[in-house]
């Protein structure tokens, strides 16, 4: 199954949340996969961090572990097909949010999140919720928390 690893999913494995960490590890590098909008995400965050240097070695060591999905004419097109859809039912989503929906419709992946807010207006989407992530803090007795997680598909 491809995953399509959302910006917080991967903010929260840099930070070591164990929930978060012990179910991408287990993944196989194979079908972990990144939106080249997540990675503009990630080194803006990067940039604007107080440790740019440490933080740039750090995420480039995770990015060998991941790999990008091509962007292709065709997740364009899904992104003008989603946001005149959701224009339509008046909803609204960040662009970013809908051009990595659009990716991952595109290639059949699974987008990993903690913001089925966003995702979860996007029809036909497939996503990972990760269940109170938030508040897991990185105490053992609580990464059972991430493997309480929703596949969801909203048609």
């Amino acid at each position: 199954m491809k995953w399509l690893v959302d910006t917080d999913t991967v903010i929260y494995y840099m930070k070591e949340r164990l929930a978060v960490v012990g179910r991408l590890e287990p993944t196989p590098a194979a079908d972990r996969f990144l939106s080249l909008i997540t990675l503009g995400e990630l080194f803006f965050g990067i940039f604007r961090s107080a440790q740019v240097e440490r933080n740039l070695r750090r995420y480039r060591r995770f990015f060998t572990r991941v790999k990008l999905l091509p962007f292709t004419p065709a997740v364009a097109e899904r992104f003008g097909v989603v946001k005149a859809d959701l224009a339509r039912r008046g909803e609204m989503v960040a662009d970013h949010d809908l051009w990595i929906a659009a990716h991952a419709l595109v290639h059949g992946a699974t987008v990993v999140t903690n913001s089925e807010r966003d995702f979860g207006r996007i029809a036909g989407l497939r996503f990972r919720e990760l269940d109170k992530v938030k508040n897991c803090g990185n105490s053992p007795s609580k990464s059972v928390l991430f493997d309480n997680y929703r596949a969801q598909t909203y048609v």
